[in-house]
């Protein structure tokens, strides 16, 4: 038996299974019955063509002969060693034709042709010896009679059903050149020992090759290791547990899939900044550019509510020569998480990068109204003379807290003298004779808001001379 590749032409006794023609040894040859000389006993004999032709001794291991006597309600088993050419049964019922048959087994399974015989109740012997040419000639001969089958017992165990709803999708992930496939669970799974999966280039499936053997339970499995960009069909069958009384399904029908392309290299290196001015909430991005564009149309840029993104929406698509962008139009005081990924061209043979992730970036709030631009005038007495009095107009906003009161170094402001909180509209600065100040205000918003400071009023500047 090669394999336990099983038969639907033999039945031999419940819990036995016959190989197919092609895989079976020589049996055993020349069967005769007499009744003994005590009532109920039986001897049973048989003989071998040659020792040759038992076949080599690794096929034959843990092999014996089984002989079955059956009176036609009840039956009688004997195991004997492989070398044994007789034995003796006893206990039967007298006055009963009885049906006389023997055959190699090896684990439940007849891997020889079954010889078999019919003893009449007024016989005292039967089964005449066959001359030794004719022997020869009959080692894989087709029996005339009917296979002895007992009470309850099937003739052709029956297949089981074949595997129902085979599917074929792209794996969960395109790290490997891999297919998902998935079925139906089928209705007879106690008689099921496991799911036996091939793939094959063509639908004839002239060349398999096994795909892998998932449990008895299993719904899903996912085909590993194939070449990428390649058409493959796939088919199932469920494979009979030892124990039951079934054999192997039907192949099903096979489904076919194509294999993803080879996808492109993650973008590395993306990161996420705030802006370098407040005009719009947004965000600007970079990441390392690819060591080639060949194969890139564009980059696609996501951005989503967390690191799941789970709804991303739409940030932009760069082009392929690109390594920075600015994603517009986000919610202030808001977190975001965003991702970018390479799409290929629709004519290479790549396909579409995985998704880079970076960490979240929390956009600014809104800020405060900016403060108009300051004036200024001379104050009076008693103050020193070159001391200026600034005022601005008033900023109309519940979460205004207080007003910043900044003295400048230049008309660009680029570095600050002092400044002061006020809580009024006016500040009182000495400016001294003959000189130049440049003053700027700001307002300040209150503490744990959603709200930030506004942006500083044009600079106001003013020569005392």
């Amino acid at each position: 038996m090669k394999g336990g590749v099983l038969a639907d032409s033999h039945s031999f006794f419940t819990g036995y299974r016959t190989c197919p023609l092609a895989q079976r040894v020589a049996g055993p040859q020349d069967l005769q019955a007499a009744r003994g000389l005590k009532g109920g006993e039986l001897r049973v004999s048989w003989e071998w063509i040659s020792t040759t032709g038992l076949g080599d001794g690794a096929v034959l291991s843990g092999t014996s002969v089984t002989v079955i006597v059956d009176d036609g309600s009840n039956s009688v088993v004997r195991h004997v060693p492989l070398a044994d050419t007789r034995v003796t049964v006893d206990s039967l019922a007298r006055g009963r034709d009885l049906e006389i048959a023997v055959a190699l087994t090896r684990q439940a399974h007849v891997i020889s042709d079954i010889s078999q015989i019919r003893l009449r109740s007024s016989q005292t012997r039967t089964g005449a010896r066959t001359p030794s040419k004719e022997r020869a000639q009959t080692t894989n001969r087709t029996q005339t009679t009917a296979p002895l089958t007992l009470p309850g017992q099937s003739t052709s165990p029956s297949p089981l059903a074949t595997v129902a709803g085979l599917a074929a999708a792209a794996p969960d992930t395109n790290t490997d050149a891999g297919v998902k496939l998935t079925w139906t669970a089928p209705s007879n799974a106690a008689n099921i020992a496991n799911f036996e999966i091939q793939h094959c280039a063509s639908s004839s499936c002239t060349n398999a090759v096994s795909g892998g053997t998932p449990g008895a339970a299993a719904t899903v499995h996912t085909v590993t290791g194939l070449t990428r960009n390649t058409q493959y069909h796939f088919r199932i069958r469920a494979v009979a547990a030892s124990n039951s009384d079934y054999q192997d399904s039907d192949w099903s029908a096979t489904v076919s899939r194509t294999t993803a392309k080879t996808p492109l290299t993650t973008v590395a290196g993306l990161t996420a900044a705030a802006p370098n001015t407040d005009g719009h909430s947004s965000a600007n991005l970079n990441w390392t550019g690819p060591s080639t564009t060949t194969n890139i149309a564009n980059f696609e840029i996501q951005h989503c509510a967390s690191s799941v993104c789970s709804s991303p929406v739409s940030g932009g698509t760069p082009g392929a020569a690109v390594t920075a962008h600015t994603v517009t139009g986000l919610t202030r005081n808001t977190q975001y998480h965003f991702r970018i990924r390479a799409m290929a061209q629709a004519n290479s043979d790549y396909s579409d990068s995985a998704w880079s992730t970076t960490g979240p970036l929390t956009t600014a709030k809104e800020p405060l109204p900016k403060v108009s631009k300051p004036s200024a005038a001379y104050a009076g007495w008693p103050e020193p003379v070159g001391t200026l009095r600034v005022t601005w107009p008033q900023v109309i906003h519940n979460e205004l807290d207080k007003y910043s009161f900044e003295v400048c170094s230049n008309r660009e402001c680029s570095s600050t003298v002092s400044t002061d909180d006020v809580e009024g509209l006016e500040y009182e600065h000495n400016c001294g004779r003959n000189t130049t100040c440049y003053y700027r205000v700001r307002a300040l918003a209150k503490s744990g808001t959603g709200y930030t400071d506004g942006l500083p009023s044009d600079v106001l500047s003013v020569n005392t001379n």
